[in-house]
This record gives structure tokens, C-alpha cells and sequence, in this order.
């Protein structure tokens, strides 16, 4: 009796690859991911469209007496909202990766990104946590090693968002809250999260 054996394909060479073979991927909050060759996977903020009965299972969790057969019925009310929740956020990270993987690249390009960090800014913590970065991350991780993908992370620092991918110039007046913006060095009209795909590509 011989053992099926997963055979992991050979990763192209970074030689072998053109412009057109390349997959930059843009992470955000707003959309879950906008990629260079146009698509873009719309974040369904699990967290954020059960926050109020989420935060009412916690009421009722705290209400009940310890050790109750009602506080034990209500946490297990909270446990099944917390599942789906996770199972929402699975669900949207695995669609993206899939579909990204999907498309046969053979270079995907994605952000450097330190959620646990990201997190410490308590405004965004809950948007954070609603994208999963890690998740998707790990996701692209294993699925671009099956597929023969490479998978490069641009470094932790690098700016995609404020480069003009037309010219190359830094906008550094660029806020959080501007979605699109126009290059001062060749006029270029930007969506923010596309032209940061762009960048991530080149």
C-alpha cells in the first residue's frame, strides 16, 4: 500500500516572468483586496454588521447567574454568533485567494503587514480584525506553493499607496481618508487602492 504524495510544482523563475504574468494585490479596509488586473473583493465587515447583538449575547452572558443552566444556554448563544462571524471573514478570505490563484499568475505581489500592530490604533482595531490580513496571507501563502506560484511580500515600509504608478512621484500629503487622488508630476488621475496594486506589481 502506497501512500498518495502531494507533489508541489516547481516555482517559475524570476527570468521566465513578464509584466503580464505578475499579480499586484492592494490589502485594505474599505475593499478587502483590489488587484492590478482589475478585480476587487468587496469586505463584508463580519464584525461590524453583528457588533449589536453581539455586544447583547455579551449583556445577557453577564447578567446570568455563574455556573446557571441559562448563563451556560446563553454562552453557547454567544460561542455559534462568534463562529459565524469567523466563518464569514473564512469565507470572503478564501473566495479572494482562490479567485486571485485561480487566474494562473506566476508572480503574486502582496503587501508586509503587521495586523497585531495595526491593531494598537484603537479606531481601526475592530476594521482590522474584520479583514483578516493574516488569514489571507496564510491563505496565499499555501495556495500559491500548490499552484507553482511564487508569492513575494514587498517590504513592511514601502509606501504603494502615495507612489504615482505613471511616474514614480510621492505624494506625501496623502491622507487615510483619500480614496483618489491627482499626481502633481503627470496629472494622472488615481483610485488610491488600484494605483497601490500597481505599484505592488512593478
Amino acid at each position: 500500500f502506497i501512500k498518495d504524495t502531494v507533489v508541489i510544482p516547481q516555482l517559475p523563475k524570476f527570468s521566465d516572468i513578464q509584466d503580464s504574468d505578475i499579480v499586484g494585490i492592494d490589502l485594505g479596509i474599505k475593499e478587502l483586496a483590489v488587484t492590478s488586473d482589475g478585480q476587487t473583493f468587496e469586505n463584508p465587515k463580519a464584525y461590524q454588521k453583528y457588533l449589536t447583538r453581539l455586544k447583547r449575547y455579551q449583556r445577557q452572558v453577564s447578567r446570568k447567574k455563574k455556573g446557571s443552566n441559562s448563563r451556560k444556554k446563553a454562552v453557547r448563544k454567544l460561542g455559534r454568533l462568534h463562529r459565524k462571524i469567523r466563518n464569514v471573514r473564512k469565507d470572503a478570505s478564501n473566495k479572494l485567494t482562490s479567485s486571485v490563484v485561480k487566474t494562473k499568475p506566476k508572480l503574486i505581489v502582496i503587501e508586509t503587514l503587521k495586523p497585531k500592530n495595526m491593531m494598537k490604533n484603537h479606531s481601526l482595531a475592530g476594521s482590522i480584525a474584520d479583514s483578516s490580513f493574516g488569514e489571507i496571507c496564510r491563505q496565499f501563502e499555501y495556495k500559491s506553493a500548490w499552484a507553482g506560484i511564487r508569492l513575494v511580500k514587498a517590504p513592511q515600509f514601502y509606501a504603494s499607496s502615495k507612489f504615482c504608478a505613471c511616474c514614480g512621484k510621492k505624494n506625501n500629503e496623502l491622507k487615510l481618508s483619500d480614496r483618489e487622488w491627482v499626481c502633481k508630476g503627470c496629472d494622472t488621475h488615481h483610485d488610491r487602492d488600484w494605483n497601490a496594486a500597481m505599484n505592488l506589481k512593478f
